[in-house]
């Protein structure tokens, strides 16, 4: 029974490595640069408020972990933009890119720059400007919809610098 189970294991995995597709990311119109767009117009949206965006671009079902392994889905994310006196630029770096018949993964190094601006508690002096760098490995999962691709979960894990 055990070397059933084993065989229909492998089997499987051999499968899924023969369905993954080979994308071509030097084609401008391939897919991971469809998907590191629509990542990059997520992250924008965090940044800006931009709830249209959120809400287009989630699954109803959309779930991720963030650096602290905390869990938040579609309603947390539509709620917890980044406040005003916070500014954040990135760079996506790295894309690699694996699909699975309507269901796409993408991976990639997200380079974070964050500026925290604290107003000054006395007249007449400057605010205080926290700077802060971070380098994460982000695992985003895409399905093909009708309405285009969409984000069903995404996870992030801090790597050292």
């Amino acid at each position: 029974m055990k070397q059933l189970i084993l065989l229909a294991f492998f089997g499987l995995a051999a499968l899924n490595v023969s369905a993954q597709k080979s994308v071509n990311v030097s084609d401008p119109g391939s897919l991971v640069n469809e998907l590191v767009k629509i990542s990059s117009e997520i992250c924008d949206a965090g940044v800006s408020g931009n709830r249209a965006a959120i809400d287009k671009y989630f699954a109803k079902t959309y779930l991720e972990t963030d650096v602290s392994g905390e869990l938040h889905d579609k309603t947390w994310n539509l709620n917890n933009f980044l406040s005003p006196n916070i500014s954040m630029s990135f760079k996506i770096e790295s894309p690699q890119i694996r699909q699975y018949g309507t269901t796409a993964i993408l991976y990639y190094t997200w380079l974070v720059h964050l500026e925290v601006t604290q107003r000054s508690q006395r007249p007449g002096t400057q605010p205080a400007i926290t700077k802060s760098d971070a380098k994460l490995q982000v695992t985003d999962t895409y399905v093909r919809a009708k309405q285009g691709w969409q984000i069903v979960s995404s996870s992030r894990v801090r790597l050292s610098s």
